[in-house]
């Protein structure tokens, strides 16, 4: 697209092997130069995997998406320059059967601590009630299949790179009690 200022917006799309999803949008001033540039791409479901976003000519952030089982956006990770690139800020987010957004978590950098709100819907799906505290995600992994007892009752872990949660929150840097059981071999251990 060209613009009467001398602007221009280019549009760049993926192969038919990619189902030309959207892959470029890059807008430039009239000398050339990027105003903005966001790129993009999927997983195998065709939902949006990366999403770069660039301004001028400064450093891309990359937001880093996850989505659970059915599809919902479950988190995202903004990273500097790249998918490894130092973390930014994380938002983790979880949800009702209904799908209705039922906790949130918001983190700026690993020296802070994160912002942790939940809500509750009545029968209509509409927002009820909403509170500054609420589960908190982490992340680890597992070198065997193992439970870890949560708050509402005991999450099973299906494979070896498991995610974990837990919750609620109830400030910084408390700690978790975690319980590993083994099934190899028929028989079983707890460690704690």
């Amino acid at each position: 697209m060209n613009y009467p200022n001398g602007q221009t917006t280019t549009f760049s799309y993926f192969a038919n092997t990619n189902d030309q999803r959207l892959q470029t949008i890059w807008h430039k001033n009239s000398s050339g130069v990027t105003i903005s540039k966001f790129d993009y791409t999927y997983d195998a479901d065709g939902q949006i995997a990366t999403w770069t976003q660039q301004a001028d000519s400064g450093t891309p952030n990359v937001w880093v998406t996850e989505y659970d089982p059915v599809d919902q956006l479950w988190g995202a990770t903004v990273r500097s320059n790249s998918v490894t690139g130092t973390v930014l800020k994380q938002y983790v987010y979880g949800y009702d059967k209904a799908g209705n957004r039922t906790s949130e978590q918001i983190q700026s950098g690993a020296s802070v601590p994160p912002a942790i709100s939940s809500a509750t819907h009545n029968n209509l799906n509409q927002l009820a009630s909403r509170t500054n505290s609420g589960p908190l995600r982490f992340e680890g992994s597992l070198s065997e299949f193992a439970r870890a007892p949560a708050q509402a009752g005991v999450e099973r872990a299906t494979r070896r790179e498991a995610r974990l949660r837990h919750g609620p929150h109830h400030g910084c840097c408390e700690r978790v009690r975690m319980e590993a059981e083994c099934c190899a071999g028929g028989g079983s251990s707890r460690r704690q």
